[in-house]
């Protein structure tokens, strides 16, 4: 049978002589759905929305946040596992002293286990916003318990992250307490190499390089003196050689204050003897005795020029000798030296290692501090941003659902029971009237020749 082959009117007419039927299922399951609304124990939900943030931040440190930690679902699927981790949920049960609960009567292991199957962790429409949910039987208890877990979720990850600077820590110490060691070990393995070798350092050089560097200063300044007193002596020298008339050159080459009180005095007197050769005769007294003392200062200058000339020479042989000594000196520590080159390249292996670790002890110290100081000053990767709110209504049952399911049930048994009792209508009716009126036309088809043919007969 098809669909063609069902009268739709008679359908109709059917479910209309059957209506109170209809009508009596649909109120039966209007009822049903609406007592099940009104008696079936309610629960009831509370929800706390808490933002992860992917950005690490701290207070300490060049910048307030560090990049990304991770942007794909994978990580936020981690901070939602989180929430219901068994850190969270003691630290929620401890916070609101739900052991005194009959809700949670039973171990600690028990009552966490029931407090985490009162909680659904959501992520909100493929964000970093997580929607942290309770649903119990009491409204207070939801929202009570949904604040605590969005705060100590946040609380968490602080924990978490000191609690990994504090194993930094630790284990930072362990090196520095090795790199010590170690640093120690050096530097009393340079000392020792040091003294048995003699070469004890002083301002960070060793005792011959610094004996050596002395050594070749004084060979220099020895040099140097030598060299001036060679000048001085050659100066005066030839000053003594040249006197006479010579002799204002020979005191401008010398520097002595006698030389220069009896050039003075000369000057003086060559102006004198001028001025009386101008106004009195060259056989004048007084002419005479001027040339005299000019004549005796004179003398005196050349006489102190020698004077000079053998306290140069003197100095000369003096500071010669000296250039000499030192000489031999920094020739006999730069062999020394030398042959303790050896030595020194080991020494300064051995400074160079007492070096880097010193400095990489230092370096671990400073950030073991650095690190420390962390410990206390972290900032929470998330925060709560919309806290848990008491509920208005249950959550469930859903009373129009309920109310609106079992309207539907009723009217559609209602409906299925009004055709199935009027199925034999439905069906009988078309089979009595089609099939009749099939067989009447093909009779009617089949005598009409004979119904020609049969006055043919008699003739």
């Amino acid at each position: 049978m098809t669909l063609d082959d069902i009268d739709l009117a008679a359908l109709v007419r059917i479910l209309l002589a059957r209506w109170k039927l209809i009508l009596i299922c649909t109120v039966i399951g209007t009822s049903i759905g609406l007592g099940y609304a009104l008696t079936a124990p309610k629960t009831w939900r509370s929800t706390s929305r808490v933002l992860v943030d992917p950005r690490d931040k701290q207070v300490v440190g060049q910048g307030i946040t560090l990049p990304t930690q991770g942007t794909d679902p994978a990580w936020v699927a981690t901070q939602a596992s989180l929430v219901t981790s068994e850190a969270t949920l003691g630290r929620v049960f401890d916070t609101l002293d739900l052991g005194k609960n009959p809700a949670f009567a039973g171990d600690r292991e028990t009552a966490l286990r029931k407090l985490g199957e009162l909680i659904l962790v959501e992520r909100a429409d493929e964000s970093y916003v997580l929607d942290v949910s309770v649903t119990s039987n009491d409204p207070t208890l939801s929202t009570r318990i949904a604040g605590a877990l969005g705060e100590a979720f946040v609380a968490s990850l602080v924990d978490a992250k000191a609690d990994a600077i504090r194993q930094a820590t630790q284990l930072l110490g362990r090196q520095i307490d090795d790199l010590r060691d170690k640093a120690r070990e050096a530097e009393i393995a340079l000392q020792k190499y040091r003294t048995d070798n003699n070469l004890v350092s002083a301002s960070g050089r060793s005792v011959d390089e610094e004996r050596l560097r002395q050594l070749n200063e004084a060979y220099v300044t020895a040099g140097v003196r030598a060299q001036e007193a060679k000048a001085r002596r050659d100066r005066l020298a030839g000053a003594v050689r040249r006197g006479g008339a010579e002799v204002d050159s020979a005191l401008q080459s010398v520097d002595s204050g006698v030389l220069s009180r009896l050039k003075i005095e000369y000057a003086l007197a060559e102006r004198s003897i001028a001025e009386m050769a101008r106004e009195l005769g060259p056989s004048h007294p007084r002419l005479q005795a001027a040339e005299a003392n000019a004549a005796r200062t004179r003398s005196l200058i050349v006489d102190e020029l020698r004077s000079l000339a053998a306290t140069a020479s003197s100095d000369y042989d003096q500071a010669a000798a000296a250039e000499a000594a030192a000489k031999a000196s920094l020739e006999g520590a730069t062999d020394l030296v030398n042959r303790n080159g050896v030595a020194g390249i080991r020494l300064r292996e051995l400074e160079n290692e007492a070096k880097v670790r010193q400095d990489m002890y230092a370096s671990f110290v400073s950030r073991m501090e650095q690190t420390a100081l962390q410990t206390g000053t972290q900032i929470s990767d998330a925060r709560v941003i919309v806290p848990a709110q008491m509920p208005i209504r249950p959550y469930t049952p859903k009373r129009t659902l309920a109310v609106m399911l079992g309207f539907v049930a009723g009217f559609g048994i209602g409906l299925t029971g009004a055709l199935y009792r009027g199925r034999v209508d439905l069906v009988a009716r078309p089979a009595r009237t089609v099939p009749a009126a099939a067989d009447e036309a093909e009779p009617v088809a089949e005598t009409r020749p004979a119904r020609q043919a049969a006055p043919q007969a008699p003739a």
